[in-house]
């Protein structure tokens, strides 16, 4: 084995493709920030990572990967009040877990894949505009042969 080896490339991108398969046509989906700033309505697999690994990086052909990855939701809107948009983004957050429950191995990439940990938060916009965003860890558990 040479190199530093790990699913985390193909985990990201099978989570980013379920994500656009089943997310709404008004939302943008994307794997890191979205190309051209946020939409309205944006999902994107951060190209961040944390991992835990159970067999040694060095000297062995097969390892686990613990890892998450944070899916990020934002959602904005000039009108109503900030219900609006937190409620359009608890739906889209929805629209992730629907896509992990369809296929949690994402292809066969990972053992299992879910999410773990949310995190609302209101941002502070534009005048005259209501954001809301919504973090999503998704966990999963893998073997890397190398």
């Amino acid at each position: 084995m040479t190199g530093f080896r790990t699913i985390v490339p193909a985990v990201q991108a099978a989570l980013t493709a379920a994500i656009s398969a089943a997310a709404p046509s008004d939302t943008v989906v994307s794997l890191g920030y979205p190309p051209g700033g946020l939409a309205a309505k944006a999902i994107w697999v951060s190209a961040d990572f944390d991992m835990d690994v159970a067999w040694a990086t060095t000297g062995w052909h097969l390892r686990e990967e613990d890892a998450t990855v944070e899916v990020r939701i934002a959602v904005s809107k000039a009108a109503g009040t900030v219900l609006d948009p937190q409620a359009d983004a608890l739906a889209l957050a929805g629209v992730v877990e629907d896509a992990l429950a369809a296929d949690r191995t994402l292809g066969g990439v990972v053992d299992r894949a879910e999410v773990t940990h949310s995190k609302g938060q209101e941002a502070i916009p534009e005048e005259h505009k209501h954001e809301f965003g919504i973090t999503l860890t998704v966990s999963w558990a893998g073997e890397t042969v190398a």
